[in-house]
């Protein structure tokens, strides 16, 4: 491969908005693919995420224990390239519905795979797995 000459079979994302998935990531990597002769490239999302009456507690914790990643190169470029002061603003957290909303986001913006990390207590972590759960079932998407 020469340096400069991108060759890509998918990618991996964290901190990625589908917003940013769709506009920026997915589209880069299957020019590259396409480009490259090789077929549509995979593209899989890391996303946090937790169903919660209390959103912005869940993205406290993760601001405080992940926060300093937001200061990383790569990542703050990501994160500007977004709008976002923080990794904290990625999270998808709420009701079912809204964290339902935001994981089909990442499928309709070019996502194949999304691996979910599951945020907060254990009655949270119960209804995040269950949402999840039925989502899968009903979609099948994710």
């Amino acid at each position: 491969m020469r340096i400069g000459t991108y060759i890509s079979d998918g990618t991996v994302t964290t901190w990625a908005s589908a917003q940013a998935i769709g506009t920026d990531i997915a589209p880069q990597v299957t020019q590259a693919a396409t480009a490259a002769g090789r077929p549509k490239p995979r593209v899989a999302a890391i996303v946090m995420a937790a169903v919660t009456d209390d959103p912005e507690q869940i993205r406290l914790g993760v601001a405080e224990r992940f926060g300093a990643a937001s200061n990383l190169p790569s990542y703050r470029a990501l994160l500007d390239r977004q709008g976002l002061k923080g990794v904290h603003e990625t999270v998808l957290a709420g009701d079912e519905d809204a964290v339902a909303a935001g994981i089909r986001s990442y499928a309709e913006a070019g996502a194949t795979d999304l691996l979910i990390s599951i945020l907060g207590d254990s009655e949270q972590y119960a209804r995040t797995l269950d949402m999840v759960a039925a989502l899968d079932s009903a979609d099948r998407q994710i």
